[in-house]
């Protein structure tokens, strides 16, 4: 009975033995099989890239290639980092490395990948919809590149996207609706490119978060967003450099300026802008620099305007159809180094208490009726 147990025993030993060793071969395999699957991808990129230095001391130049085993990949790869869990590829920065060259489909086979950067180079062709693909993206930084055509509509399904910066680059027709419904959006960059259209009225309905909006220098029309104070945690606004029509609205800006509790820069400049300018703007405590100039905005300037903007450091009107007095209020903005009311229709004198502003090292007000 006791010789029976034993055999019983051994029996259920060796089965728990192999099916351990089974288990633990086929995670090994799975990770041997991820690591080729994430380099597959890496070496469909590579080819693709021309390297404009390709000096050996390049960090490309000895690395990423098919000789390397597939488990090099987290641990020698330049510009690749991995996750302690899976070991797979999380977090892929080209910045600067002097690359051109194309985006491949396969780029959208690193599912694992949560930060994506390649600025700063001259990478060009489309933007491939494979991008879509990679779920957990959080940072997608193309700036200061080349990419050309449409931005991908399909960005719009990158659910946890925190950053996109595409700024300095090709692309043109107009900025995907879809782009607006990431609620989890911080930072939208797209400026100094060839984008075209107009803005959605209710974009900031779904990206309540963003701290940065950046749309400057594009060929974009309309007018500006209505409800745009619903982006009540901007830090940075750029609509300059555009083809915006009629005033700032009244609906937007001015009666929701006080949602912009953060609000440090307002670039408006050269977006064909007309109206009076709205004190409201200048309510918000945080804001620093101030660019309103080469538009066509009318009107007196209150006194009271400048009372609230004790932060302001910049403040750029140039090139308007201003007129009356300059506010006396200028004056308790004692941080200001920077004032440019040029080529506008102001009159009298500059108000002393201008002397206030201890730290003003430039004051432009040429082509004015100044006396």
């Amino acid at each position: 009975m006791i010789s029976l147990l034993i055999i019983v025993l051994l029996i259920q030993h060796c089965f728990f033995f192999a099916s351990f060793t089974t288990s633990v071969t086929s995670a090994a395999g799975s990770y041997y099989n991820n690591d080729e699957h994430d380099a597959a991808a890496l070496l469909q990129l590579k080819a693709r890239i021309i390297l404009t230095n390709s000096s050996s001391d390049h960090p490309l130049s000895g690395n990423w290639t098919a000789a390397a085993a597939a488990s090099q990949v987290c641990s020698s790869w330049a510009g690749v980092s991995c996750g302690r869990r899976h070991r797979r590829v999380t977090s892929l920065n080209l910045s600067n490395m002097g690359m051109q060259g194309t985006l491949p489909p396969h780029i959208g086979n690193l599912s694992f990948l949560v930060s994506l950067d390649l600025s700063g180079n001259l990478f060009r062709g489309d933007l491939p919809m494979e991008l879509s693909k990679l779920r957990r993206l959080k940072i997608i930084n193309f700036s200061n590149n080349q990419f050309g055509g449409d931005i991908p509509a399909s960005l719009g399904d990158l659910r946890g996207l925190r950053v996109l910066d595409l700024e300095g680059n090709r692309l043109s027709g107009g900025i995907p609706t879809s782009i607006f419904n990431i609620s989890s959006l911080e930072r939208l960059i797209l400026a100094h490119n060839r984008l075209s259209g107009s803005l959605p009225d209710d974009m900031c309905i779904q990206i309540g978060k963003i701290e940065v909006l950046s749309v400057f220098r594009n060929a974009l029309t309309g007018q500006i967003p209505s409800r745009l104070g619903r982006c009540g945690n901007l830090r940075g606004l750029s609509f300059a450099g555009n083809w915006f029509t009629g005033p700032i609205p009244k609906s937007g800006i001015p009666s929701a300026i006080g949602n912009f509790r953060r609000l440090e820069t307002l670039w408006l400049w050269h977006a064909g802008l007309s109206g009076s300018i709205p004190s409201a703007i200048f309510n918000v405590t945080t804001l620093q620099d101030v660019d309103l100039s080469k538009n066509k905005l009318s009107g007196v300037l209150p006194d009271d305007l400048f009372s609230g903007a004790r932060s302001l450091q910049q403040l750029r009107l140039l090139d308007n159809q201003l007129h009356g007095a300059i506010p006396t209020s200028i004056g308790d903005c004692a941080s200001l180094r920077i004032v440019g009311l040029s080529t506008n229709q102001f009159s009298g004198s500059i108000p002393a208490t201008i002397g206030n502003c201890t730290m003003l090292r430039e004051l432009f007000v040429g082509k004015t009726n100044l006396t």
